[in-house]
């Protein structure tokens, strides 16, 4: 038995050696212990080059799983959703546009001249503004808090992780959730709540 081969690695390449003077064809040829020997060698070695490039096949693989994942999220980053300031001022916009056709269906628009522009009606804007950010910050805590139960992981305003799915390692502060992913401080785009991620 060679030095280098496990017995049971071994005696599984003799067995399947010995099986070629159980054919058919070859029944009639006595056995030869040395010829057995040498062909489990070559057996043996066969199987150990085949379960390495099945290892490296499976690293490939791997491999590739990781960059279809970081692709899948650089996809989702560029489908982002809007700027929230675009969004509020959309909304600011449509509710004044809302607001300007009842007071025109009422018979009570009240014409503006451009030096009223920035403070007429500011106190109606102020509440608008107030409730918009009221209710991103609830909706934000409710994903923090869907965060932690689901991960168990302490996803806290201001708590600090390290982020190591990119170029460099990076220490990010948690801003907010949402839809059950993290929001970073300086990061317009949401991260998923454990991978790649390490809570300080």
């Amino acid at each position: 038995m060679s030095e280098d081969i496990h017995p049971e690695d071994w005696e599984d390449a003799l067995g399947v050696a010995s099986q070629c003077w159980s054919d058919k064809e070859t029944s009639h040829i006595a056995m030869n212990i040395a010829l057995v020997e040498a062909v489990a060698k070559r057996f043996h070695k066969l199987k150990e080059d085949l379960e390495c490039q099945v290892a490296q096949a499976d690293e490939h693989i791997n491999q590739m799983g990781v960059k279809l994942y970081r692709a899948e999220l650089k996809i989702k980053e560029l489908k982002a959703k809007p700027d929230p300031q675009l969004k509020q001022a959309t909304r600011l916009y449509n509710q004044g546009y809302m607001a300007g056709h009842e007071d025109t269906v009422e018979a009570v628009f009240t014409p503006l001249v451009d030096a009223d522009m920035e403070t007429y009606h500011s106190d109606v804007v102020d509440e608008i503004l107030k409730e918009l950010e009221e209710n991103h910050k609830s909706h934000s805590e409710r994903s923090l808090e869907y965060i932690r139960n689901t991960y168990a992981v302490p996803a806290y305003i201001g708590a600090k992780v390290k982020y190591t799915g990119g170029k460099e390692p990076e220490i990010l502060e948690i801003r907010g959730g949402e839809d059950g992913r993290l929001l970073f401080k300086g990061k317009p785009s949401p991260y998923h709540p454990t991978w790649e991620i390490k809570y300080i």
